[in-house]
């Protein structure tokens, strides 16, 4: 998220946990989305017709959207309510490009040697 702020793009964590639901700059720093990303986001909602599923981080940036999951290497992929989230993106007209899977590392667990 910062990276894409530092490119002059905005951006927002999308927290849905549990009850929580909400869009964040940090933890528990509730942020409002602008008009035009707010208004995407919910007809891309509306179309999945699902509770679950959007995707980690949203950027925009002018008509410029992005999506980023984010997953761990080797123990993690894309669940079937995230793929069906991002069709229903790319029914409301959103880019197959504006979709990126970030993945990372796990720390390694040190013993106690």
């Amino acid at each position: 998220m910062r990276l894409l702020e530092r490119s002059g793009w905005g951006a927002a964590w999308r927290v849905n946990w549990g009850r929580h639901r909400a869009f964040w700059r940090d933890v528990l720093d509730v942020v409002e989305l602008p008009a035009g990303p707010a208004t995407l986001f919910a007809r891309i909602e509306a179309r999945a017709a699902m509770r679950g599923g959007a995707w980690d981080v949203f950027g925009w940036r002018g008509d410029d959207v992005l999506f980023i999951e984010s997953k761990q290497r080797g123990n993690d992929r894309l669940r079937d309510n995230q793929l069906a989230w991002r069709l229903a993106a790319l029914d409301v007209g959103v880019l197959a490009d504006a979709f990126a899977v970030v993945e990372y590392e796990a720390p390694r667990s040190h013993s106690g040697a």
